[in-house]
């Protein structure tokens, strides 16, 4: 850098580099934007700059949205079972708890899973529903025996997708879901069905936002799938099927 006498670093993404050039930088006196989602890379560093969403900052929103806003107050985890699943889990359990709300468990999947029916039947007690007078049990018809009021999943789309339908097959109702902004993508809605509708994550862009640019941008584009209401910042987003 003293050589070619950069004046600005941009763009490390990967956490281990943007770790690394951000100790450089900052020895160096060079400014340094990272798109990094890496907690804590700015910290006392007065010339390292960051912009992108970290997990706690997503984490801390979406809590106080769901508490706050929601005004939920039970709460369960279906995570991967992967540092960066364990990492989410582990900041939502925390603020939920420093807002007043309480997790009442969570649930780790493996990364290449495709079956929840086993996780979703065990926490939630799912039984199958019997049909009155008949003693006889109706074909998938289930019954619910364990309520929360919000249940978080920090994954990707696709698989939070296959997550939501087969919760909707066991008739588990009552629930917000609520996401990171993993769940971001023009396919989730397609993927999911109606069993996205009305799901709340949050992500550094909303169509509601108010500013002049953005709305500008929006009605230039005029390409939503999705409906986003009380905007914040990182922004939950509600989604709505068509």
């Amino acid at each position: 850098m003293t050589r070619d006498k950069v004046i600005a670093i941009l763009g490390p993404l990967l956490s281990i580099t943007a770790e690394r050039a951000a100790r450089s930088a900052q020895q160096l006196k060079v400014p340094l934007l990272t798109l990094s989602p890496k907690e804590s890379l700015t910290g006392k560093n007065d010339f390292i700059f960051q912009n992108s969403l970290t997990p706690s900052a997503q984490v801390q929103t979406l809590a106080g949205f769901a508490v706050n806003q929601l005004k939920l107050r039970s709460f369960a985890v279906f995570y991967p079972n992967s540092p960066y699943g364990l990492h989410f889990k582990n900041l939502f359990t925390q603020e939920i708890a420093r807002k007043g709300g309480k997790v009442l468990g969570a649930v780790s999947y493996l990364e290449t899973q495709t079956d929840f029916s086993h996780e979703i039947k065990g926490f939630f007690k799912i039984e199958s529903a019997v049909g009155e007078g008949s003693g006889k049990k109706r074909e998938d018809e289930f019954r619910t025996g364990l309520v929360v009021d919000g249940l978080f999943i920090p994954d990707t789309y696709d698989r939070v997708a296959l997550i939501l339908s087969q919760l909707a097959y066991y008739d588990v109702k009552g629930v917000a879901f609520l996401g990171n902004n993993g769940w971001n993508h023009p396919s989730f809605a397609s993927t999911a069905g109606g069993s996205a509708e009305g799901v709340t994550f949050v992500d550094a862009f909303s169509v509601g936002d108010p500013l002049p640019a953005v709305q500008r941008f929006v009605e230039d584009s005029a390409r939503s799938t999705t409906e986003i209401l009380r905007p914040l910042t990182p922004w939950p987003s509600r989604l709505r099927t068509s």
